[in-house]
C-alpha cells in the first residue's frame, strides 16, 4: 500500500512540476499509477519481494552508487534538455533571420529587376534601330565607295596629265 502511494506521489510530482500538466491530469495519472501498483503488488508475490528488497539493496555500497548516479542523471537532465531546447531555438531564429533577409533582398531587388527588363527591351529596340539605320545607309556607303573610286581615277588622270604637260614644256 505504501509503495503504491509513494509511486502515486512521485507520478504527481513529475506530471505537475516537471511536465507542467494541469492538476486534474496529474491527479488522474497518479491515481491510475497507484491503482495499477496496488493491483500488481496484490497479485504477484515476485513483485512484492522485489519491492521489499529494493530499500535493503539501496543501503549497500552499490545501492549508494546507484542513488548517486540517479541523482546525478536527474541533475544533469535539466541543463542538457535546456541546452537542447536553446540550440533548437537558436536554429529556428537563424532560419527565420535568413528567410527574412532573403525576402527583404527580393523585395529590394524587385524595382531593379523591373528596371533591368525595361533596359533589356530598350537595348533590343536600339539594336534593331541601329540595324535599320545600317541597312538604310548601305546604298549611301556603296555610292560613296563608287565616288571614292571615281575620285581616285580622276586624281590618277590629273596626275598623268600634269606629268605629260611637264614633259612637253621641258
Amino acid at each position: 500500500m505504501a509503495t503504491g502511494i509513494l509511486l502515486a506521489v512521485l507520478t504527481f510530482a513529475v506530471f505537475f512540476y516537471d511536465q507542467s500538466c494541469d492538476i486534474y491530469t496529474s491527479l488522474v495519472a497518479s491515481f491510475a499509477v497507484a491503482v495499477i501498483a496496488a493491483l500488481i503488488l496484490c497479485v504477484s508475490r515476485f513483485c512484492r519481494c522485489v519491492v521489499a528488497l529494493v530499500p535493503v539493496s539501496l543501503s549497500t555500497a552499490r545501492g549508494r552508487v546507484v542513488l548517486c548516479l540517479a541523482a546525478f542523471s536527474v541533475l544533469l537532465a535539466g541543463p542538457v534538455l535546456n541546452v537542447h531546447r536553446n540550440a533548437g531555438e537558436a536554429v529556428r531564429s537563424l532560419t527565420c533571420s535568413a528567410e527574412l533577409a532573403l525576402n527583404r533582398t527580393a523585395s529590394l531587388l524587385r524595382p531593379f529587376d523591373a528596371m533591368m527588363s525595361h533596359l533589356d527591351r530598350t537595348v533590343s529596340r536600339l539594336e534593331g534601330a541601329a540595324a535599320d539605320v545600317s541597312e538604310g545607309l548601305k546604298p549611301l556607303d556603296e555610292g560613296l565607295d563608287a565616288v571614292e573610286v571615281d575620285v581616285k581615277n580622276a586624281r590618277t588622270q590629273l596626275l598623268g596629265t600634269r606629268r605629260v604637260s611637264y614633259i612637253k614644256i621641258a
